[in-house]
This record gives C-alpha cells, sequence and structure tokens, in this order.
C-alpha cells in the first residue's frame, strides 16, 4: 500500500533485467490499473537491450503473447514496429488486436487496417482494447460502423451498433429503427445506441412500439429509452398498455416502472 515500497520494487525490477521481464510481462494479465501504471513505467526504463528479448517472446509461447504486444505497445519504441506488423497475420485474433493497440502507440497518426477486420471476430465489450482501436481513428469507424450494419455476421452487426451509438451517428437512426421493428437478435442492443444518440424524433416511434408484441426485455429498453428522451411520455404510454389488459408479469413491469418513478409519477398519473 505504501507508495515508497511499489517505487523500490520497480527500480529493483529494473535493475534485475531480463531475469524480471518474463514475470513483468505476465503480470499485464492482472486488470488492475495501478498495477499497470507501475509495470508501464519498469517498461519503459528498461535499457534498450532488453528489447530483443522482448521481441523473441513474441514468437515463443513462453507468456501470453497479446501480452508482449500489449508491453510493446506501454514501452512504445519504433524497434518493435515489425515484429509487431508480422503479429497482424496470427492466427489468434487476441494477439492481432495487442497488436494493432501497441502499433497505434508507437504511431498514433498511422491507420491499422487490421483493426476493421476485428470488428467480425471479437465482440467490443468483451475487448475494451478493440473499442480503444476503433475510436482512435473516428472517421474511419463511423465508415466501418455505417457499413457493418448491413453485414450477415452478428458479431459485426453487435459492434456496428455500438459504435453507431458510441460516436452518436445520426445517419444511423433509420438502421436501428429497423432493427428494433423486425424485433431482431440486435434489438436490445439498437435500444442501448438510441440511449447514446439521445434523438428525440425518435420518439413517435418509440411509442409505437411499446404498443406492439415485444420480448419483455426488449419492451422494458424501450420504456428507458422513452425515459431519457421524453419524459412527460413515459405514463401516458404505459396506461395505453394497461388499458390493454396485459398479462399478470408484463403488468407487474409496467407498474415497477412506475413505482421506479417515485414522486415524479404522481403529477402525469393526476
Amino acid at each position: 500500500e505504501s507508495w515508497v515500497v511499489r517505487k523500490e520494487a520497480s527500480e529493483s525490477l529494473v535493475n534485475a533485467g531480463p531475469i524480471a521481464v518474463s514475470r513483468i510481462v505476465e503480470s499485464l494479465a492482472i486488470h488492475d490499473s495501478e498495477l499497470h501504471f507501475w509495470i508501464g513505467k519498469i517498461l519503459k526504463s528498461y535499457q534498450r537491450s532488453i528489447y530483443p528479448h522482448l521481441s523473441t517472446l513474441l514468437y515463443h509461447g513462453e507468456v501470453p503473447r497479446h501480452l508482449v504486444a500489449t508491453a510493446m505497445g506501454l514501452i512504445a519504441d519504433p524497434s518493435f514496429e515489425p515484429h509487431l506488423s508480422e503479429a497482424l497475420s496470427d492466427s489468434d485474433s487476441v494477439v492481432v488486436l495487442h497488436a494493432c493497440w501497441a502499433l497505434q502507440k508507437i504511431h498514433p497518426d498511422r491507420e491499422v487496417k487490421a483493426v476493421w477486420g476485428l470488428l467480425g471476430l471479437l465482440e467490443i465489450e468483451d475487448y475494451p482494447v478493440l473499442e480503444e482501436c476503433a475510436l482512435n481513428d473516428s472517421s474511419k469507424a463511423r465508415d466501418a460502423a455505417l457499413e457493418g450494419l448491413g453485414s450477415a455476421e452478428p458479431i459485426q452487426v453487435r459492434n456496428s451498433i455500438f459504435l453507431c451509438g458510441k460516436l452518436e451517428i445520426h445517419e444511423s437512426v433509420r438502421q436501428l429503427q429497423d432493427i428494433v421493428e423486425a424485433d431482431s437478435q440486435f434489438a436490445v442492443d439498437a435500444c442501448d445506441a438510441f440511449l447514446y444518440l439521445k434523438d428525440r424524433t425518435i420518439v413517435p416511434f418509440l411509442r409505437r412500439m411499446l404498443e406492439k408484441e415485444c420480448p419483455r426485455e426488449l419492451h422494458s429498453r424501450i420504456l428507458s429509452v422513452l425515459g431519457v428522451l421524453s419524459e412527460e411520455d413515459v405514463i401516458p404510454s404505459i396506461l395505453r398498455i394497461l388499458a390493454k389488459d396485459p398479462s399478470e408479469s408484463e403488468r407487474g413491469l409496467y407498474h415497477r416502472c412506475v413505482f421506479q418513478m417515485g414522486l415524479d409519477a404522481i403529477p402525469p398519473l393526476i
């Protein structure tokens, strides 16, 4: 817990040179920002003579190779570029992802095209590094997201929906509405994108969707979006649904939505 202890430990690991490199790289598997700060500090403090040893680890399975690529990105020395570029052809998509991230750290202004191929292979929500890589080039990410909405690959579609929301791509609203209306497997994801877009022009569409037969999770998500975009529409929409005498479980869902609004629900109910 003591900063002084962490500082002395990091300096000792730097002095240990090659002996400690593998263990340092392995420690990147622990998701802890404080630990990663110290690991980055150690890696950047190494003499350049350690770099060939680190490059060797990228080819041998002594430690997870994607962590080796991450370590190279933390150091961000151009001498790693040939090895990382070669790693872009690796059969392991996770290794390719971290090689892309490292190359972006070495050359922030240079496009790494392999990122866009990964949008059809890895889920952004499972790999935050992929989100970071995509958002580093927002103009290319916009194009990839709009094109990906029409893909036949489920992962590509889900990632594209995520990016449309995150980048607030308002040109995607019509396509996202089609996805929700078709009640596809991505309908809930499209509703999540609406929360980012905050486009009030979709309020009439959401009201119409609430009055249709939808899966419970989708109905609930549409209510959430409507509550954010047009709070005054939520209670009337719920009352219209209740007037149609839904099932007991559905009634419970809508009652809870009203209860969660607390005292704010009273004026519109009156």
